[in-house]
């Protein structure tokens, strides 16, 4: 997939009112080739052929391999141009207006016609400034082209409408003034959209009419002396029970210290929790709740950021979904990246 993005920003000042103009395009293709192919024991509905193996009893041999059929060429080509205004008034308005233009074609087989969607998406919000806090809301919406999908056993190709959304949000952004490095931020939203895709079964495909989401979002940025920074996070989903389940409550605690306070400039080092509710999706078991511990070290100058991340420092075993169909997937185990920056 290869994708670009070019865009131009400028200030306007006409009367009392500043504006902030960005326009901008970009342009994405995409294109999929490859084969593939599955099986399952024989209790399958769909296209299961293999025996039953016993978990616990096992007897090996009885394996055939499956025969893999080619997926054939598919591609997508998407081009969007866009224009932004944003608006200050009176040094307490400010107005955000947007429009969004784009246009798809793609061709779900080598031997198949051009499919091409087009649609206009807008954008509107308003933030009033007030004095260490900010309250506004916005409303905007999507088009996002969905390319196409293998059937089951290869037996051609499916096509899908473009998935659409309308979302509403609402919160607030509080700096309370004369302190430094203390922050909070609350929002609430609603997201309507059609044309979700759904797997009813391994590789057999739905479309859906509207779904929804539901949630709210809670963050608190705390400085702390001796160069210690807090960031806390709480958010809490709710979806539309035609859609795969997602964990109610997910909470994280961050914590940062520079090590400058120390005598060791450039240097710090940082601890983290991350906290999933259980849940379950549709008659699928329930996957329970896990709080994970994560670590880094790093060191900073003017231009260099060296940096160890250590994710599930404690090596945890745990299950992070159970899907409604009967399958379930382990979460990631310890994770130990190293990472080198250059900025100019």
């Amino acid at each position: 997939m290869l994708a670009t993005d070019q865009h131009v920003e400028g200030d306007v000042v006409t009367g009392s009112v500043k504006h902030k103009l960005l326009i901008g395009l970009d342009a994405m293709r995409f294109k999929q080739t490859g084969e593939t192919g599955g099986d399952a024991p024989t209790y399958d509905p769909y296209f299961g052929t293999l025996p039953s193996i016993d978990a616990y009893s096992p007897v090996y041999g009885n394996f055939t391999p499956f025969t893999l059929f080619d997926k054939g060429r598919s591609q997508q080509r998407q081009v969007g141009i866009y224009l932004q205004d944003q608006m200050k008034f009176d040094e307490r308005w400010v107005v955000v207006a947007g429009l969004r233009h784009d246009r798809a074609t793609s061709q779900p087989a080598a031997d198949a016609p051009d499919e091409t969607t087009s649609a206009n998406t807008p954008r509107l919000g308003f933030m009033y400034l007030a004095d260490g806090w900010s309250p506004y809301v916005s409303y905007s919406e999507s088009f996002t082209p969905l390319a196409n999908r293998t059937l089951a056993g290869g037996a051609g190709y499916q096509s899908f409408k473009p998935l659409r959304g309308k979302q509403w949000e609402a919160g607030v952004k509080v700096q309370p003034p004369g302190i430094e490095g203390l922050g909070f931020s609350a929002l609430v939203y609603d997201l309507k959209e059609q044309n979700q895709i759904v797997e009813t079964a391994p590789n057999v495909f739905e479309q859906l009419n509207e779904t929804w989401a539901r949630g709210a979002e809670l963050e608190a940025n705390v400085r702390l002396g001796a160069g210690i920074d807090l960031i806390a996070s709480y958010t809490y989903t709710k979806v539309d029970p035609q859609l795969e389940n997602v964990p109610r409550n997910i909470a994280s605690l961050w914590g940062k210290w520079n090590l400058g306070a120390v005598g060791l400039a450039g240097f710090s080092v940082g601890a983290g929790w991350r906290y999933w509710s259980a849940y379950a999706d549709g008659n699928a078991p329930e996957v329970p709740a896990v709080n994970l511990l994560d670590l880094m070290a790093a060191w900073e100058s003017p231009h260099w950021r060296l940096a160890l991340n250590v994710n599930n420092a404690t090596d945890k075993s745990y299950v992070s979904t159970c899907l409604s169909r009967g399958d379930c997937w382990w979460g990631a185990r310890r994770n130990v990246v190293a990472s080198a920056t250059y900025r100019w």
